[in-house]
C-alpha cells in the first residue's frame, strides 16, 4: 500500500491536468489506475485525495462515469 501511495503521489505531482491513466507494477502484474486533476488547480495548491475502488465487475473509468467525481472535482 505504501508503494501505491508513493506512485500515486508521483503521478499527481505532474503538471498534467484532467483525466489520466497510468500503470504501476504490483504483485508481478502491471496495474492500471485512473486519476483526475482539476483544470483549475493552481501551482502549490493542496487538495484532498479521494481514492475510489471499483468492484470486481467494474472498471476504473466506468466508476468515474458513474460517480461523476470529475465534475465534482471541478466545481468543489
Amino acid at each position: 500500500m505504501r508503494n501505491l501511495l508513493l506512485w500515486l503521489g508521483l503521478f499527481l505531482s505532474l503538471k498534467a491536468q484532467g483525466q489520466q491513466m497510468a500503470t504501476i507494477p504490483h504483485g508481478g502484474s502491471m496495474r492500471v489506475f485512473h486519476f483526475y486533476i482539476p483544470t483549475n488547480l493552481q501551482p502549490n495548491e493542496s487538495l484532498p485525495l479521494l481514492i475510489a475502488l471499483h468492484g470486481l465487475t467494474q472498471t476504473g473509468s466506468g466508476l468515474m462515469d458513474i460517480t461523476q467525481f470529475n465534475a465534482i472535482a471541478e466545481t468543489e
